[in-house]
């Protein structure tokens, strides 16, 4: 398949401002929503530094097949533009006062409209042509300028007519400090199809990509000083680790693939620019799910599912907290010291249930300005099809969950209840053997680990059952 051609340039201000104003463009995105048969809207957001270039109003949008269907060209327009410095409110960045020491990110929102001639398994559409060139102050490119930036995004009419594209659904981050901080490519796809992602090397036109320095790669695009410090990546959701050694620019691709029954059925990326700053403060960190270092969690269809998630800041700075919610019919709200903890609360129904995990994300800062620096997690939720007996549930039973850690291969539980539960807890296989049992403790909230190295890979069913009669089970995943 072709590569496609949205293409954009990244200019970023690392310390001095007056260093970075060759083009106009911190990072760029493309992606396509179906709107019936092969018609369909072509989104492109174009990021702009504020220091560099005005942008156009109109881009050509280049879509080429390689089943011989011919090709297309679309005009998208701008909707709007958004300014979204990564500052604090009370300063003023280049995008109002080109003076000002704090550099200024606008998001310019374009679309159009395009109906594909002909099926094809291999459609790929991109700006034509690419924005050249690319910003002279990036540390982390051999010779950048001399590079274009190149962006794609696919799609399978063939297999999939229907389909629409994954959505990026947070904001990129801009700036970084050199200390431990990660990134989060967020995204969602509209037709429940699976989505894998992947760091790739950013593209400066249809057929050549970016060159790094030596020992700089897609996968590792910032320079680091110990073995441990190596940039990690997880393909599940898309979380980038860095630990950068110095203040530096670097360019990072990130492409989310959809497939759908294990075949690949469109894709689409993200290229932006990165400026890793020598931060003298600390951005704030959050817990996994109910202050474990888990992130995901199992529960049932008919649960009554609440969570806290704590957060802290070594510099002892107050914590500000936001989150990005997209759990129909859940609630979330602050709770703690100084309202330094989220607890996440949800009763799912059978309509629910799904082999894809609900997700939401939280985003954690301080007060130290003049750039905000801050860290966000995505926290995962798989309703499951458990079953349960006694479903008035006389012992009101409001919490019972279980995850699998690979840290200790151990299976970890808890519970929670109105009243003491005399009962008995066991693990079983999916055939109904026996693995485990324990009685329950005479205690209103308790929680243990259960030995799991000798069990081989797999689903278990972690079941609760009081003496009255009450009965639930819930699926727990050891990989």
């Amino acid at each position: 398949m072709k590569r496609l051609l949205l293409s954009v340039v990244v200019c970023f201000i690392l310390l001095n401002p007056s260093t970075s104003k060759a083009s106009h463009a911190a990072g760029a995105e493309l992606r396509y929503e179906n709107i019936g048969g092969n018609n369909y809207i072509i989104y492109f957001i174009l990021y702009r530094d504020c220091s560099g270039i005005a942008v156009s109003s109109q881009y050509t949008i280049l879509g080429i097949s390689d089943c011989g269907g011919g090709n297309v060209s679309i005009t998208v327009t701008n909707d709007s533009t958004v300014e979204v410095s990564q500052i604090c409110a009370s300063e003023v960045s280049q995008c109002i006062d080109f003076g000002s020491l704090y550099m200024g990110v606008e998001a310019n929102y374009y679309h159009g409209y395009v109906t594909l001639p002909s099926p094809c398994d291999s459609w790929t559409f991109g700006i034509s042509p690419s924005i050249c060139n690319r910003n002279a102050a990036i540390t982390n490119l051999n010779n950048p300028v001399g590079f274009c930036t190149y962006v794609e995004a696919k799609i399978n009419n063939l297999y999939a007519p229907d389909n629409s594209s994954p959505i990026f659904t947070a904001l990129p981050l801009f700036h970084l400090c050199t200390q431990y901080q990660e990134m989060h490519l967020y995204a969602q796809d509209p037709d429940g199809d699976s989505l894998a992602f992947e760091m790739y090397t950013p593209h400066s036109d249809p057929v050549s990509d970016i060159q790094y320095l030596p020992g700089l790669s897609a996968n590792q695009p910032v320079t680091f000083t110990n073995p441990g410090d190596s940039t990690t990546f997880n393909p599940v959701t898309g979380d980038i680790r860095f630990i950068a050694n110095a203040a530096q620019i670097t360019v990072v691709g990130v492409r989310v693939n959809e497939f759908r029954n294990g075949i690949l059925i469109g894709s689409t990326e993200r290229d932006i620019e990165v400026v890793f700053d020598n931060c003298t403060n600390h951005a704030p960190t959050a817990s996994g799910l109910n202050g474990s270092p888990f992130f995901t969690s199992h529960i049932c269809a008919d649960s009554i599912c609440s969570y806290h998630i704590n957060t802290i800041d070594i510099d002892a700075d107050s914590v500000r907290i936001s989150w990005q919610n997209n759990i129909p019919g859940s609630t979330i709200s602050l709770a703690g010291i100084n309202n330094q903890q989220v607890i996440f609360n949800w009763q799912p129904s059978s309509s629910h249930i799904s082999t894809h995990p609900y997700s939401f994300i939280v985003y954690v800062t301080d007060s130290t300005c003049g750039y905000v620096y801050f860290n966000s997690y995505q926290y995962y939720i798989y309703v499951d099809s458990c079953f349960a007996t006694g479903l008035d549930n006389t012992e009101q039973v409001f919490l019972f969950n279980a995850s699998y850690s690979t840290a200790d291969q151990t299976i970890n539980y808890n519970y929670e209840s109105v009243r003491e539960l005399p009962g008995k807890l066991s693990l079983s296989d999916l055939q109904g053997r026996i693995l485990w049992t324990q009685e329950m403790k005479s205690e209103k909230k308790s929680d243990g680990k259960i030995p799991a190295s000798s069990l081989s890979p797999g689903i278990y069913l972690l079941q609760m059952k009081t003496d009255s009669g009450f009965s639930k089970s819930i699926k727990v995943l050891r990989n």
